[in-house]
């Protein structure tokens, strides 16, 4: 290998300079992927958690009995609405040894109760003093012992937790709206940046005086440049 070979060997390569600076933008791209998806992560585990201590609380408040002195009162006013995003409203039926003792939210009137199962999640419609069908989610559970049972049943509404998905989809969608501008963004400056040495040997170019014998100093040229005089 002759020297100027060797010099020319020993150079940096354009390939991999612009390799790096590509790798670069993807892992600035990647981390800004990530810390917006865990944010949004961390902000909906909190509303979720948040809006299950609201509606267990506002189930208790809508339930439980008013002692005055020796006296039991049943008849609990529903409080108003939290106004929590993520609060789903609960309702509960309960039946001890086949009858309907609990109907946390008027419900039953509306039900078939005879189709509801002793076990599992189902899907219950409930029909309204209007005549309208909404769909009910439900989760059932039987419990056995001493000859006793006890069956509880909790729902849900289905067009409010419809609601509740459309608004949790679109606060996890957020980072990738931001994909391509940011894309585009980190692209544009990965281009200016690995071009940058085309854009100096260009100057140079622009400012060499062949007829008075100048060359162009190559101390510092990448390797697909060696053959530029």
């Amino acid at each position: 290998m002759s020297p100027a070979e060797a010099v020319a060997a020993s150079r940096r390569s354009l390939g991999r300079y612009l390799l790096v600076w590509i790798l670069v933008a993807q892992l600035v791209v990647w981390a800004i992927i990530v810390a917006a998806g865990w944010s949004a992560s961390q902000r909906e585990t909190r509303k979720f958690t948040d809006g299950h201590l609201v509606a267990v609380t506002q189930l208790w408040l809508r339930n439980a009995s008013w002692r005055h002195g020796d006296a039991v009162d049943d008849v609990m006013p529903v409080p108003g609405d939290s106004g929590h995003e993520y609060a789903q409203d609960i309702a509960v039926l309960v039946w001890e040894n086949g009858q309907l003792v609990k109907d946390s939210d008027g419900l039953a009137a509306g039900l078939a109760l005879s189709e509801i199962p002793a076990q599992g999640l189902t899907v219950l419609h409930h029909r309204d003093a209007q005549g309208h069908v909404h769909d009910w989610r439900a989760y059932v559970e039987t419990f056995r012992v001493n000859g006793q049972e006890r069956r509880v049943a909790s729902m849900l509404d289905l067009d409010k937790r419809y609601a509740m998905a459309v608004d949790v989809a679109e606060h996890l969608a957020e980072p990738a709206f931001l994909l391509v501008p940011l894309l585009g963004l980190v692209m544009w400056w990965t281009i200016r940046r690995g071009l940058r040495p085309l854009d100096r040997l260009s100057e140079e170019v622009a400012t060499l005086d062949a007829f008075a014998g100048q060359r162009l100093d190559t101390r510092h040229r990448f390797r697909e440049f060696a053959s530029t005089v």
